[in-house]
């Protein structure tokens, strides 16, 4: 059986599939708003070069975020239609979880994961050696980003160092205790680490987008239509 893994939640759209012997191959873009149209095609390709077909899927793992709101529709559209189509399970997997999973194991200890939220924001959230989530995924503004996590580290006696999977921001001074790294595997969520989640029973639920803040784009609050409650007027 296949797992196959789906990751939209930023710019970055990956697409990947382990086998039953453990062997992990993937495929990703970075094409601006490309994940609708790109993402097929490259789970179509990875079956090829496995020489499998789609009937060997048995599940299908999905980032359901936070990130990007038209990338984490387009990610979990295909999921759900892909597990639809093969009548398979499909599981939502935290794109943070996931990023932190893609450090390598020689990073002991607890793992956190930071992605720009754009508007001055970051999504952070840091996982337990264990795995589970001792500060689930939130928004903080860049200017309060050190001071967020140096409380936190501190508030929680937590064994230095904490290793951080994603990019910091370079203006903005590291917290004692918090442990960069430059790992190119992990400096965004890929399907890959969606798939690693998967193998250890790490899913966040069912595959619902959690998107941690409203939309970029909202509606504005106008005052009520003054021709909404106007009696329909009739022709003579």
């Amino acid at each position: 059986m296949l797992s196959l893994g789906i990751e939209t939640s930023t710019r970055c759209g990956s697409v990947a599939l382990l086998d039953e012997t453990g062997s992990l191959v993937s495929l990703s873009h970075q094409e601006p708003n490309a994940h609708q149209e790109r993402l097929l095609g490259m789970v179509d390709q990875l079956l090829a070069q496995l020489g499998r077909r789609s009937s060997d899927i048995g599940r299908v793992g999905v980032g359901k975020g936070p990130g990007s709101f038209t990338g984490l529709r387009a990610g979990l559209a295909l999921a759900e239609g892909i597990g639809l189509g093969l009548g398979i399970p499909v599981l939502g997997v935290g794109s943070l979880r996931a990023l932190a999973l893609q450090l390598p194991a020689s990073c002991l200890g607890a793992r956190a994961a930071l992605v720009d939220a754009r508007r001055n924001e970051w999504f952070l959230a840091v996982y337990a050696p264990t795995g589970e989530a001792i500060q689930p995924p939130c928004a903080v503004a860049t200017e309060h980003l050190t001071e967020f996590l140096a409380g936190f580290l501190a508030s929680r006696n937590l064994v230095s160092p904490v290793h951080l999977a994603g990019c910091w921001p370079a203006q903005v001074e590291v917290p004692a205790g918090l442990e960069l790294h430059a790992y190119p595997n992990a400096s965004l969520p890929s399907a890959g680490g969606v798939l690693r989640a998967l193998a250890l029973g790490m899913t966040d639920g069912s595959a619902e987008a959690d998107y941690v803040r409203e939309a970029d784009a909202i509606r504005p609050k106008l005052p009520p239509c003054p021709l909404g409650d106007a009696a329909p007027t009739t022709s003579g």
